[in-house]
C-alpha cells in the first residue's frame, strides 16, 4: 500500500464497523497509507477489529503509514464551533502476528477521543523496530472512556529516534497497561535509545490512573541509552510563559513498573541533558507508581538513573509545569547479583512537593559498587513537605564499595537562594530517611572532583530530624577521607541521626571518619560501635561535635571491641563549642593502645562530657592524651578508668580532667599498677575554679613488695676457668654477655636494647679424637638408672666426682679444688 492507499471499515452513522482480516505469506508494506476501522465523529457504534497474520513474513510501515482504530472526538471549525459530537462506541482491537515488524515515522494506534473504551493492541514478532514512530493506546483529551492494553511478545525490540510505546490518559478514564514478554522460551532483548521510551502517564487535565508497565525478558537484556526511558508520571499544571494555567494538574495514581531481565544497562543523556531512566513520579494529584526490578546484573552509568518522586515541575519554551505534586512517591525494589553505579548514575526516591518519598530496597547477592559522583538518595528537597524514604541494602555476604565520592544519602534540604541571597524556596519540612545496610565487607574510600568524600550520610538543613544509620558487616574499612555521618547543618531545625555499627573489624585510615555533628539548634546523634574483634584508627577520627554556632548537645560515643588501637594523630572525641553540653565516651575492650593519639571530651561553656574506659587487660600510652576538659565557664568532665595495667613510655602522655573557670573534673583509676607516669601527668585541676580529685585504687598488696634486686654483675668467668673436666680438648665454651633482658631494678621497665643479641657467622668445628672415643664408649655402655647428685668429692686423681649423698658446703670445695691431674 502506498501513496495514501487505504483499507477502511469505519462507522459514520449508527451501527458497527466491519472487521479487517489480512493473511499474507511474505510481506505487507504500508508506505504513506493506512488500514483503519474507526467510530467517526457523530457516529454511534463499535469499530471493527483489525487482524494481520504474516507468520514468517514481514510487516513494514513507513512515511506516515498507519494501522489504527479510533473513537473520534468532536469535529469543530477553526473558531471552535462544534460541527459534530464525539463518536460513541468501542474501539476495535488490533492483532498482528509477523516475523519482523518495522515502523519508520509511522503509527499503530487504538485510542479513544470520544465516548467509549479503546481497543487493545496485541503484537507478536521476532524482531520489532520502532523508529520515530509510535505504538499507542490513548484516552484522548476529549474522551470519556477507558484505555486498553498493549501486549507485545518478541525476541528483540528496538526503539530509537523518538520511537514510543505509549499507553496514557489525557481525558477522563484510566490508561491501559503495557506488557512486553519474551517469545516462547527465548530471551528478549530490549533497546531504547535517544529520546525514545515506554510510558504510561496521567497527563495535564486528565482524571484517571496510569497503566502498569511490565517487562518479562527472562535472561534477555534491557538497554537504555542516550536518554531512553521507561516512565509513568502524573503530570502537573500546564501553563503559558506568563503563568496562565492552560490545563489543570492530572489526577490519579501512576502506574507500576516491573522488569525481569538478565542484564540491565542504563547510560547517557539526550540532547536536553536528560539522563536515561526508569522513573515514576507525581507532579499532579495522586501517588507515584512503584518500581520493581529483578536482574542478574545492573549498571547505571553516565547520569542514567532509577527514580520515583513527588516531583517538581520544569520550564519549557512553550509552557511551564509547576512544582505542585501532591501524593506519595513510589517504592523502588531491586533484586540483583551485581549493582554498579558510576559517572553520575543514581537511584533516587525523593519528594519535591507535598507528600512522602518512597523507600529504596536493594537486595544484591554479590556486590554493590558506587563510584564517582554516583549515589543512592532519598531526600526532602527545598520547598517540599513530607518525609524522605528509607534506604535498605541487603548484601548478605556480598560487598559494598563506595569510591571516589560515591554516596548513600538522605537529606532534608534547606533554603534555595539566588546568588544575591534572595530566597527562592523555603526549607524542606519532614524527617530524613533511615539507612540500613547488611553486607560482608564494606569499603568507603576516596573523594570526587570537588574533594567530597565517599560517604554514607544523613542530615538536615531544613525542618525535621535526620535519619539513623544502622550497618551490620563482617569488615568495614573507611579510607582516604571517606566517612559515615549524620549532621545537623546550618539552618537545620531538628536532631541528628544515630549511627549504629555491628562488625568484626572496623578500620579507619588516611583521614577516614565517623561523625555526628550539629551546627544548629538540634542535638547531634549518638555513635554506637559493637565490634567483635578490632578497632584500628590511623590518622582518622570518630567524633560527635557541636560547633560554636550551635545550641544543641554533642552526642555520646560507645565502643565495644576486643582491641582498640589509635595511631598517628587519630581521635575519639566529643566536643561542644556552643552552649550545649558535651557528650560522653565509653570504651569497653580488652586492650587499648594509644600512639600519638587522643581520646577527649571537651566543652566550651556547658557541662563537660565524661570518659569511661573499661579495659580488663592493659592501656598503653605513647605521646597520647586522655582528657576531659572545659573552657570558659564549663565544668570539666570526669575520667573513669578500670584496667589491669596502665603503661606509659613518654613524658608527653596525659590523663586529665581540667577546666579554666569552672570546676575541674574528677579522675578515678582502678588498676593493678601504673607504670611510666609522673605525678603531673595525671591531673584534675582548674585554672581559677575548684580543682577536681584524682583517686587511684590499687591492690593492698604491692606487686613489687618482696622483690629482690638481682646483682648487676653476674659471676665472673674466672670462677670456672680452673675447673677440670673430661674432654679438655673439646670446643666447649661459656660466654656471659649483657644482662639477658633483666632490668637494673625490680620496678624498672626493660628497654628493647637490653635483649639485643648480635648476629654472628656460623663456623664448623672438628671433633677431637677424645670426643669420638668417648662417644663410642657411650654407645657401647648399657644405660643405668640416673640418681640426682646431692654433692661432690675430689678423688685421688684430683677429679671432681658428683655423688648421691650430701657432702657439705659446695662453695668451700670450689675454693680448694685448684689442683688438676696432669691428663
Amino acid at each position: 500500500m502506498k501513496n495514501r492507499g487505504e483499507i477502511n471499515t469505519s462507522t459514520f452513522g449508527k451501527g458497527n464497523a466491519g472487521a479487517i482480516d489480512i493473511t499474507a505469506k511474505d510481506s505487507v508494506k504500508i508506505d504513506g497509507s493506512g488500514i483503519q476501522s474507526n467510530v467517526e465523529s457523530g457516529a454511534t457504534g463499535n469499530a471493527g477489529n483489525i487482524k494481520i497474520d504474516l507468520k514468517a513474513g514481514s510487516l513494514s510501515l513507513t512515511n506516515g503509514g498507519g494501522i489504527t482504530s479510533f473513537i473520534r472526538g468532536y469535529e469543530t471549525l477553526p473558531d471552535g464551533t462544534i460541527v459534530k459530537q464525539r463518536g460513541e462506541g468501542k474501539g476495535g482491537n488490533i492483532t498482528i502476528t509477523t516475523s519482523n515488524l518495522t515502523l519508520e515515522n509511522s503509527l499503530i494506534d487504538a485510542s479513544t477521543f470520544g465516548i467509549g473504551d479503546a481497543g487493545a493492541i496485541d503484537i507478536t514478532a521476532n524482531d520489532i523496530t520502532i523508529d520515530q514512530s509510535r505504538v499507542g493506546n490513548i484516552v484522548g483529551e476529549t474522551a470519556t472512556g477507558m484505555g486498553n492494553n498493549i501486549t507485545i511478545t518478541t525476541s528483540n525490540l528496538t526503539l530509537k529516534n523518538g520511537g514510543f510505546i505509549d499507553a496514557s490518559t489525557n481525558g477522563i478514564g484510566h490508561a491501559g497497561n503495557i506488557d512486553i514478554t519474551a517469545k516462547d522460551s527465548v530471551k528478549a532483548d530490549v533497546k531504547i535509545d535517544g529520546f525514545s521510551g515506554i510510558r504510561s502517564n496521567v497527563n495535564p487535565g486528565a482524571k484517571g490512573n496510569a497503566g502498569n508497565i511490565d517487562l518479562k525478558l527472562k535472561a534477555g537484556s534491557l538497554s537504555l541509552t542516550n536518554g531512553g526511558g521507561i516512565t509513568s508520571f502524573i503530570r502537573g499544571y500546564e501553563t503559558l510563559p506568563d503563568g496562565t494555567i492552560v490545563k489543570q494538574r492530572g489526577e490519579g495514581n501512576g502506574g507500576n513498573i516491573t522488569i525481569k531481565a538478565g542484564d540491565i544497562n542504563i547510560k547517557g543523556v539526550d540532547n536536553n541533558n536528560i539522563g536515561s531512566q526508569i522513573n515514576t513520579g507525581t507532579l499532579g494529584i495522586g501517588n507515584a507508581g512503584d518500581i520493581d526490578i529483578t536482574a542478574s546484573n545492573i549498571t547505571i552509568d553516565d547520569q542514567g538513573f532509577f527514580g520515583s518522586s513527588v516531583d517538581r515541575g520544569f520550564n519549557d519554551k512553550s509552557f511551564t509545569l509547576l512544582n505542585d505534586g501532591e501524593g506519595k512517591g513510589g517504592n523502588i525494589t531491586i533484586k540483583t547479583s551485581n549493582l554498579t553505579l558510576e559517572k553520575g548514575g543514581s537511584i533516587n526516591a525523593s519528594t519535591n512537593g507535598k507528600g512522602n518519598a518512597g523507600d529504596i530496597d536493594i537486595t544484591a547477592k554479590d556486590s554493590v559498587k558506587i563510584d564517582g559522583s554516583s549515589g543512592i538518595r532519598s531526600n526532602v528537597e527545598s520547598g517540599a513537605k513530607g518525609n524522605a524514604g528509607n534506604i535498605k541494602i541487603d548484601l548478605k555476604a556480598g560487598s559494598l564499595s563506595l569510591t571516589n565520592g560515591g554516596g548513600i544519602t538522605s537529606f532534608i534540604r534547606g533554603y534555595e537562594t539566588l546568588p544575591d541571597g534572595t530566597i527562592v524556596k523555603q526549607r524542606g519540612e519532614g524527617n530524613g530517611g533511615n539507612i540500613t545496610i547488611k553486607a560482608g565487607d564494606i569499603n568507603i574510600k576516596g573523594v570526587d572532583n570537588n574533594n567530597i568524600g565517599s560517604q554514607i550520610n544523613t542530615g538536615t538543613l531544613g525542618i525535621g530530624n535526620a535519619g539513623d544509620i544502622d550497618i551490620t558487616a563482617s569488615n568495614i574499612t573507611i579510607d582516604d577521607q571517606g566517612f559515615l555521618g549524620s549532621l545537623v547543618y546550618e539552618d537545620g531545625a531538628g536532631k541528628g541521626g544515630n549511627i549504629t555499627i555491628k562488625t568484626s573489624n572496623l578500620t579507619l585510615k588516611n583521614r577516614g571518619g565517623i561523625i555526628t555533628d550539629t551546627r544548629a539548634n538540634g542535638d547531634a546523634g549518638n555513635i554506637k560501635l559493637d565490634i567483635t574483634d578490632n578497632l584500628k584508627l590511623t590518622n582518622s577520627t570518630i567524633s560527635s561535635r557541636a560547633t560554636s554556632d550551635s545550641t544543641g548537645k554533642a552526642g555520646n560515643i560507645n565502643i565495644d571491641p576486643t582491641l582498640i588501637e589509635l595511631n598517628n594523630g587519630s581521635q575519639i572525641t566529643v566536643n561542644s563549642q556552643g552552649s550545649g553540653d558535651g557528650g560522653n565516651i565509653t570504651l569497653i575492650g580488652n586492650n587499648l593502645n594509644l600512639n600519638n593519639s587522643t581520646i577527649s571530651a571537651s566543652t566550651k561553656s556547658g557541662q563537660g562530657g565524661d570518659i569511661t574506659l573499661n579495659i580488663p587487660d592493659t592501656i598503653r600510652q605513647n605521646n597520647s592524651k586522655i582528657e576531659a576538659s572545659a573552657g570558659e565557664n564549663g565544668n570539666g568532665g570526669n575520667v573513669t578508668i578500670n584496667t589491669n595495667f596502665i603503661i606509659g613510655n613518654s613524658s608527653e602522655n596525659r590523663i586529665s580532667a581540667n577546666a579554666k573557670q569552672g570546676a575541674g573534673g574528677n579522675i578515678k583509676i582502678t588498676t593493678q599498677g601504673i607504670f611510666g607516669y609522673k605525678d603531673n601527668q595525671i591531673d584534675a585541676s582548674s585554672e581559677t575554679g575548684v580543682n577536681g580529685v584524682v583517686e587511684t585504687k590499687t591492690p593492698e598488696v604491692d606487686p613489687s613488695q618482696g622483690l629482690i634486686d638481682l646483682p648487676e654483675n653476674l659471676l665472673t668467668a674466672a670462677i670456672v676457668t680452673n675447673s677440670c673436666r673430661q674432654g679438655q680438648n673439646s670446643q666447649n665454651s661459656l660466654i656471659v654477655k649483657g644482662r639477658g633482658g633483666l632490668a637494673l631494678t625490680s620496678d624498672q621497665l626493660p628497654s628493647s636494647s637490653e635483649v639485643e643479641v648480635s648476629l654472628i657467622a656460623p663456623t664448623s668445628v672438628k671433633s677431637s679424637s677424645a670426643i669420638n672415643s668417648t662417644s663410642a664408649n657411650i654407645e657401647k655402655t648399657a644405660f643405668k638408672t640416673i640418681v640426682p647428685a646431692q654433692g661432690w668429692e675430689i678423688n685421688s686423681q684430683g677429679n671432681v666426682v658428683l655423688v648421691a649423698h650430701s657432702t657439705g658446703n659446695p662453695a668451700e670445695r670450689v675454693n680448694t679444688a685448684i689442683t688438676c691431674a696432669s691428663n
